[in-house]
């Protein structure tokens, strides 16, 4: 009887994973002098935002308008938002540049 049971959850686990609604958005920006906004077209849940270049990134969740006074991002770090934002905001120094990929979803 357990067995059974076990097997009827699982199913109706894999039904409900299998039906969930993702949005995705996956951009690559060159983060420069001058800020750079990320807009997602959803509201996201979950942000990762990747530094891929060789300068300091300065990250703002909530605004969209960074400043280098924002939460800091070393080169090849990563930073996870899991909370509800509609962009990203990404800057470098004067002078810098860097390469900085953002990957927002929101599943339901």
């Amino acid at each position: 009887m357990i067995g059974w049971l076990a097997g009827l959850l699982l199913l109706v686990a894999a039904v409900g994973i299998a039906d969930a609604a993702i949005s995705e958005s996956v951009t690559t920006v060159a983060a420069t002098a001058v800020n750079t906004t990320v807009t997602f077209g959803f509201e996201a849940t979950t942000v990762i935002v990747i530094n891929d270049g060789a300068n300091e990134v300065f990250v703002t969740f909530s605004s969209g308008v960074a400043t280098t006074a924002s939460v800091r991002l070393n080169p090849g770090e990563s930073l996870t938002w899991n909370w509800r934002t509609t962009q990203v905001g990404v800057i470098c120094s004067a002078g810098e540049t860097a390469s900085v990929r953002v990957w927002a979803w929101r599943q339901w």
